[in-house]
């Protein structure tokens, strides 16, 4: 660990390496990876967490079945767990998903 730490310490500020980034697939933003939503699509489309909730706000609004930002893949269970909302936000997506699943079918 010391030296790490004075390996560290010559660069100041600055971080010695490049953290790598990815664009959301909407906003056109760059992000660091951990911000990025990857979607179980088959394009596998990226967007970031902000993006992914606003989506899903809005077809919910419309009164649609929420899918991918970019695709009519429908989201799973487990994709709107990992909204970054309140627990409550997130089960009432949860639950409104299943609700349109059940009048689709």
């Amino acid at each position: 660990p010391p030296s790490i730490i004075r390996a560290l310490s010559q660069y100041g500020p600055t971080f010695p390496f490049d953290i790598p980034k990815r664009q959301c697939g909407i906003c056109l933003e760059e992000f660091i990876y951990d911000d990025i939503f990857v979607f179980g699509c088959d394009e596998s489309h990226k967007i970031c967490y902000a993006c992914f909730a606003d989506a899903c706000g809005a077809k919910m609004r419309a009164r649609e079945i929420l899918t991918c930002a970019e695709c009519p893949y429908r989201l799973t269970y487990g994709e709107l767990k990992q909204l970054r909302l309140s627990e409550e936000e997130k089960q009432e997506y949860r639950d409104y998903q299943v609700q349109k699943t059940f009048e689709i079918y």
